[in-house]
């Protein structure tokens, strides 16, 4: 459609409007959508599946490789210092160390701060 009008001689004419199907070609198409909304579905399914339906043990409880606690003799002591020496036959490529405290730690690997 194009709307004129007369202005002191003149013919002024707004652009034309483009049709719906033009512009709604230019969206995403409706397939697409499905599409989308069928994955965000299923992945919402599996998620809820492995949640609530497939058993899950109420208590986890690592396996520790035969790690020994080393604790303070003292517990009412503030401050407690650790030194542990572990030798190996053959250097391991790499290690974890696992350190629980109640408050702060430092922990040296030869002369090393960690």
């Amino acid at each position: 459609m194009i709307f004129a009008e007369r202005r002191s001689g003149t013919l002024l004419s707004q652009p034309e409007v483009e049709p719906l199907e033009q512009l709604h070609s230019r969206w995403v198409p409706h397939y697409l959508i499905w599409i989308y909304l069928l994955i965000a579905c299923i992945g919402t399914s599996w998620f809820a599946v492995q949640t609530i339906l497939v058993p899950q043990p109420r208590e986890f409880t690592p396996d520790w490789y035969n790690a020994r606690w080393v604790q303070a003799s003292d517990s009412r002591s503030p401050v407690a210092y650790f030194r542990y020496e572990v030798r190996f036959g053959v250097m391991p490529d790499s290690a974890f160390v696992t350190v629980t405290a109640s408050q702060v730690f430092r922990l040296y690997v030869n002369g090393v701060y960690v």
